[in-house]
């Protein structure tokens, strides 16, 4: 579902099988506030489609900045919205003050031409419980069908894995083995300078 107000657009969709078990099943939203292009809830199956129409039906130029506030979900929807803002040389933004970006979302983060990891002060590197997870949370790939423990799949990881070296952000795939599907390892505004996962900690 697509609904306009002013200059305001949502798009609602189901969520699907998760990439990792520690993420949420609340619906992605859009909206677009100013230039910046804010993406929210999780990314369900399909989710790229309904993020491709709608910057498709956007006028050029009308978007700098995307940002984040997402626990994950669908790798594939990560995947080529990673890509369509790699395309379009975006920033990409994640404010810890204000929400996260965990698993799947970690990917579309790493797309960004510049990306801004703000308010994050107050996080220390280390394993956490995904429902207090704050800021960029990495873990293991999951999947409802494995039988593994904390249904880990390793395809999953595999995939997260090559999207952060498609992006350019190699030092992220030695991240996301350091927690397992049920948790999250979530990383503090200097690791993420040292390791260049960001390349600020202000903001655009």
């Amino acid at each position: 579902m697509v609904v306009w107000r002013g200059a305001v657009l949502r798009v609602a969709v189901a969520a699907g099988v998760l990439a990792g078990a520690g993420g949420t099943a609340s619906a992605m939203e859009l909206r677009l506030a100013g230039s910046t292009l804010v993406l929210s809830g999780s990314l369900g199956w399909g989710a790229h489609h309904d993020f491709k129409a709608m910057v498709d039906g956007l006028p050029k130029g009308a978007v700098r900045v995307v940002a984040l506030d997402s626990g994950g979900g669908s790798v594939e929807a990560a995947q080529e919205i990673g890509r369509r803002i790699r395309k379009e040389g975006w920033a990409t933004l994640v404010d810890a003050r204000r929400g996260r970006c965990s698993s799947a979302c970690t990917a579309i983060f790493a797309a960004g031409s510049s990306r801004h990891y703000v308010g994050a002060d107050g996080i220390a590197d280390g394993v956490v419980d995904p429902r207090n997870a704050r800021g960029l949370g990495y873990h293991e790939g999951g999947s409802a069908d494995s039988r593994q423990p904390h249904r880990y799949s390793g395809g999953a990881t595999a995939h997260m894995i090559a999207l952060y070296y498609e992006f350019g952000s190699r030092e992220a795939a030695s991240i996301v083995t350091k927690a397992p599907p049920n948790m999250m390892y979530v990383i503090s505004g200097r690791t993420a300078l040292e390791k260049r996962i960001a390349t600020s900690l202000s903001p655009p």
